[in-house]
């Protein structure tokens, strides 16, 4: 049974006071019909591009929109891109580990194994 994505989104008009309506519209159909997508608009700033810090004041404020944030939350993201470098560097020096141990390759033309040149 596969289920419409415009049935489950707008079952009924009335809803409860205590559920939020999402801001998400489907997609038109594509010609095949065989999936189905969601498009979710944001709504203003994302406060993902920088922060500012004021010490004097001990806030943090959104580079974009300037709006005052929770330092929990500017925290988080900066702890959240510091994980992502260095996964990013560790696989990096894995790779690079990798082909330093290479030392021979399967010729293209021949098939014979040959030495990598440095």
């Amino acid at each position: 049974m596969t289920l419409d994505p415009e049935t489950i989104i707008h079952q009924d008009d009335q809803k409860p006071s205590n559920v939020t309506a999402l801001p998400v519209r489907p997609k038109p159909r594509p010609e095949d019909d065989t999936e189905h997508f969601l498009v979710i608009e944001s709504r203003g700033c994302q406060h993902r591009n920088g922060f500012r810090f004021n010490d004097k004041q001990d806030c943090v404020i959104c580079k974009d929109c300037g709006a005052k944030l929770n330092p929990m939350y500017a925290l988080k993201m900066l702890a959240n891109q510091e994980t992502r470098w260095h996964e990013t560097r560790s696989r990096y020096q894995d790779e690079m580990k990798r082909l330093d141990e290479r030392r021979r390759v399967t010729c293209e033309h021949c098939g014979k194994m040959t030495k990598i040149r440095r």
